[in-house]
């Protein structure tokens, strides 16, 4: 960091507002939004709002707002520098001293600016002359349309030193041309050359909408496929995400911030839409890529190819992310069907089927869960003891001590149901491994009583119209948990006394019963995850055929169960070899 406005910008992109306003303010959260009691005028009905994405707080009854140094100024009555050094010691910094920039400094900087921005104007003209056939062609074939090449600044550069040639005669020296990274000095004969050459052309932009690089992509055969710019002093890969000027300007209240793997997935999720669309560069997510996700989204959505190399780069993603996590700070997946990127999606199947692999997301503690079942042997105790260690590496990973404690228990949870319904039933446990392309996938998990049971309860929590709908069958449903018991008795009871009672009003009521952490335990994200249909927002269709299916399953298991025990039966009495068959035949 070179000067005190960057140094601020870095505390605001790693603090979370809510938190430091959470000292002074007893916090509630609605949905996407926090608010609380204003501290700076006296009210009984919140109108403080904070939205972390934005770093900012503003109050609608007093009109109060402004970020993380307003607030330490007005509620401690302190000075801008002295605020500045509160929130620095919450990092465990202190504000560095800054020298002012030589005006030497400051020029080169703006005629970097410069230059870049001449070189984007250049290649969008070559585009449009006779020279950009095929660039333009090929944008043409890749579905995008002229004014989205407008708005992304879309080009070409053509073969030879094209550029350099131009923008010399602009009067740019070739000094700020390979500074720009525009152009390359050869070693032999310290000459230098155009370094793009060919490519249609992607420009770069800073936060304040200025190109501070260009990605290139080839349109003959050849390698590089993409080239990007070098580093140089405004341009820094790994802190910059392609887009993201446009989604401070365009996305839209409720959009998904989405993360893509290239460039014209990015461009084709924009000109769908899906104006909360970004990409890195070239490279895997980096841990400050994330922090900006933050700023605008606590759940960004990452969207990955769905076969191997799409799994694995979620999981480099989702590694990265693990020690910055934070309450109500993490990653979602979309795992596209195999084959598949966003712009591929969108042409193929249009934006329907892009966004139903939206509704289909993982949260990330089902990604490693699910990836780490899908890759492990479960077989001997020996492989069950590796598998449990990875698992647990990543929740001990995890800096903040609430959020670590929550993973633990969750996968505590899961490794005890998962290692009971391997052990117990005596079968394969890699025929038990979940998908993480397809919810189909999980099929094997819905093999477990216990889980099917959880499935079912979860149900009717989140549609309490279909309790009476299935009240026989709910009261037949043998519950191994005894508090399990009590709170279908408890459901049970509250549809009989209600009517047109909703989620909401039951949750609270049966809260206000003590069964709170039962019912947080049966609504659990691998709940969710492996049936969809449980969740509130589920169309009502959709709850009563997933009951319908799983009771079905449960049923024909038990069926199984006592056919198994009546042919062991006649076995012990008749032990003849077609006896013997029939059981192992029921057993397999």
């Amino acid at each position: 960091m070179t000067n005190l406005t960057e140094f601020i910008d870095f505390l605001k992109s790693r603090l979370v507002l809510s938190e430091i306003i959470g000292t002074r303010v007893k916090i509630m959260r609605r949905g996407r939004l926090k608010l609380g009691l204003c501290p700076f005028h006296a009210e009984k009905s919140p109108s403080f709002h904070i939205r972390d994405e934005q770093g900012t707080y503003h109050c609608f009854g007093c009109g109060a707002h402004g970020d993380a140094l307003t607030f330490l100024q007005e509620i401690e009555g302190v000075s801008f520098m002295e605020a500045l050094e509160k929130l620095a010691s919450l990092m465990g910094l202190t504000v560095p001293t800054f020298k002012d920039k030589p005006a030497s400094e400051e020029s080169l900087q703006s005629k970097l600016f410069q230059a870049l921005e001449a070189a984007t104007v250049f290649f969008e003209k070559q585009l449009k002359t006779s020279k950009g056939f095929k660039a333009a062609q090929y944008l043409e074939t890749r579905g995008v349309k002229p004014e989205t090449i407008s708005q992304f600044r879309l080009g070409y550069a053509s073969v030879g030193n094209t550029l350099k040639e131009a923008l010399r005669k602009e009067g740019f020296s070739e000094d700020i041309l390979q500074q720009a990274g525009l152009i390359i000095q050869r070693e032999e004969d310290k000459g230098t050359y155009d370094r793009f050459r060919d490519r249609v052309m992607f420009p770069i932009f800073d936060r304040k909408g200025r190109v501070i690089a260009f990605g290139g992509r080839i349109l003959e055969t050849g390698e590089p496929k993409y080239l990007n710019s070098p580093e140089t002093s405004i341009f820094h890969k790994s802190q910059v995400l392609y887009a993201y000027n446009l989604v401070q300007r365009d996305l839209k209240k409720g959009q998904s911030l989405l993360v893509a793997e290239g460039y014209l997935d990015v461009i084709s999720l924009h000109q769908a839409g899906f104006n909360g669309a970004v990409a890195p560069l070239g490279t895997a997510l980096t841990e400050e890529q994330i922090l900006l996700l933050w700023r605008f989204r606590s759940e960004p959505v990452l969207c990955f190819d769905g076969d191997n190399a799409g799994q694995k780069a979620a999981i480099r993603a989702a590694e990265r992310a693990i020690p910055l996590l934070k309450s109500g700070l993490s990653l979602r997946f979309a795992l596209l069907p195999k084959g598949e990127d966003p712009d591929s999606l969108l042409r193929s199947g249009g934006i329907k089927s892009f966004e139903s692999a939206l509704e289909r997301t993982l949260p990330l503690s089902d990604l490693l869960w699910q990836f780490e079942v899908q890759q492990k042997p479960l077989k001997t105790p020996e492989q069950r003891a590796v598998f449990e260690k990875v698992i647990m590496a990543y929740v001990n990973g995890i800096q903040e001590p609430t959020l670590r404690e929550q993973y633990r228990q969750e996968y505590r949870s899961r490794l005890k149901e998962l290692f009971y319904v391997n052990s117990s039933k005596g079968a394969n446990p890699s025929l038990k491994k979940a998908s993480l392309s397809t919810s189909s996938g999980a099929q094997s998990f819905l093999n477990s009583n216990i889980l099917s049971q959880k499935i079912l309860i979860a149900v009717l929590l989140n549609h309490p119209s279909l309790i009476l709908e299935y009240a026989e069958d709910f009261v037949e449903l043998e519950l191994p948990d005894p508090g399990w018991g009590k709170l279908r008795e408890a459901m049970l009871t509250k549809i009989n006394d209600s009517t047109g009672l909703d989620a909401g009003v039951l949750h609270h009521h049966l809260y206000n019963e003590g069964f709170r952490e039962i019912i947080q335990e049966i609504l659990s994200s691998q709940v969710k995850s492996l049936a969809p249909f449980v969740k509130e927002e589920s169309e009502i269709s959709e709850a009563r055929e997933g009951w319908k299916e799983i009771w079905s399953r449960i049923q024909g298991q038990k069926k199984l169960t006592e056919a198994l025990l009546e042919v062991k039966r006649r076995f012990g009495e008749d032990m003849s070899y077609e006896a013997w068959v029939e059981v192992q035949n029921l057993q397999q």
